[in-house]
């Protein structure tokens, strides 16, 4: 999740939101990026959790969640809120899928290997995350792009 309007009370609260929608969810550290467009730096952020919705379905509760926090398409320079599925395992027929950033962007393959050495220290399991992720050396280096902040209290 990314923010260049308010950050911090919009990460926060679309934390909150993601808390109630997910079951046991955990939340990454939280890093600065530069904007890959015009506008203010951003603030990212992953968040995990178990959840029975379908990707189609999670993705469109995440476009609600934006919604319902201000974000509107077609604003120049301000991004209210972008929830994106990077990683989903699949299951009950829907295919996994993996965004195309998670592999090449330092905001979203940063924290989403900070989540993945939480959850699986050996990185052996989370069905496959690790095998999407640039190897450890590419991640180091991507750390360099990010500036980490104090996360927003969800």
């Amino acid at each position: 999740m990314g923010s260049n309007c308010e950050p911090e009370s919009r990460l926060a609260a679309a934390g909150a939101l993601l808390a109630e929608l997910l079951r046991e969810p955990l939340f990454s550290p939280c890093y600065r990026s530069t904007s890959r467009s015009e506008g203010a730096d951003y603030l990212n952020m992953v968040a995990t959790g178990l959840t029975e919705l379908d990707p189609g379905e999670l993705k469109k509760r995440l476009r609600e969640i934006e919604q319902s926090l201000g974000r509107r398409r077609d604003q120049k320079g301000c991004c209210a809120l972008d929830l994106d599925i990077l990683w989903h395992p699949g299951g009950g027929g829907a295919e996994p899928l993996i965004h195309g950033d998670l592999g090449e962007m330092a905001y979203a393959a940063v924290p989403v290997a900070d989540l993945a050495g939480v959850l699986d220290p050996g990185g052996s399991g989370l069905d496959g995350i690790w095998a999407v992720l640039p190897p450890p050396e590419v991640i180091a280096s991507m750390r360099s792009q990010l500036t980490p902040v104090p996360r927003p209290e969800i």
